[in-house]
């Protein structure tokens, strides 16, 4: 054989051994594998915003005290119905507003009332009270607990009928801020006309309770709050 042609020969032999193993890795791919994605993979979604609220006296922490006139009355089945007697009253509130339209708290209450001694009753109360908002200045009340009304025997002065157990509250106010209406916080006049039922199968009780109310609120902090761009660095 020819020097060249044998040349030739061993140049083409290296060259099919070098091409084969590569591809032979080229084959060893599975058939359904598919080329990895260069697509960038999605940002994880951002937190929701925070929701802010407006700024108002009435937000935050509350410690409300009132003032009343009162009316009440009660129905014993032994002794015959009590008629309406007139007195005064006060109470004690505190909670927080749990939203912006809806405040929760406990409330404490004492009042008596005067006249006919067989028609005075003195009368306590402890409840869980919530407060609703129909629109920024007026509110609906509501609340349950235990009640404890009594007063004097028709038949023996000296003597005591009453009853202690479930009482509930039905109320209607409106705010009228003393404080800055545009800053979070601050001190809030309420006028507020409530009534309470003692039901009872044998003592029952019902009062109305007319006063004012002066409530000293927390306010919230600035991150809780929406507020201008000045306001919000200064």
């Amino acid at each position: 054989m020819p020097r060249t042609k044998l040349s030739s020969a061993l140049l083409l032999a290296l060259l099919g051994g070098w091409g084969a193993p590569a591809a032979a890795q080229q084959n060893t791919r599975p058939q359904n594998s598919a080329p990895q994605s260069t697509v960038p993979k999605k940002a994880p979604d951002a937190p929701p915003p925070l929701e802010l609220a407006l700024p108002k006296p009435n937000q935050g922490h509350y410690l409300a005290l009132g003032v009343y006139t009162l009316g009440a009355m009660a129905f014993d089945d032994d002794r015959g119905t009590r008629q309406p007697s007139f007195g005064t009253g006060f109470s004690l509130r505190l909670g927080e507003a749990v939203t912006d339209w809806l405040d929760l708290g406990l409330a404490f209450a004492l009042g008596s009332t005067f006249g006919a001694e067989q028609d005075a009753l003195s009368l306590g109360r402890f409840t869980v009270h919530s407060q609703w908002y129909v629109n920024r200045r007026w509110f609906l009340q509501a609340g349950f607990g235990a009640t404890n009304g009594q007063g004097a025997d028709p038949e023996d002065l000296h003597q005591n009928r009453g009853r202690y157990g479930d009482v509930y509250l039905a109320g209607l106010g409106t705010n009228l801020y003393l404080s800055d209406a545009t800053h979070s916080g601050g001190w809030v006049l309420s006028p507020v006309l409530s009534v309470e039922v003692g039901p009872d199968s044998t003592f029952s009780t019902t009062a109305l309770w007319l006063g004012l109310e002066v409530s000293w609120w927390s306010g919230l902090s600035r991150d809780k709050l929406e507020l201008p761009v000045g306001e919000a660095y200064e």
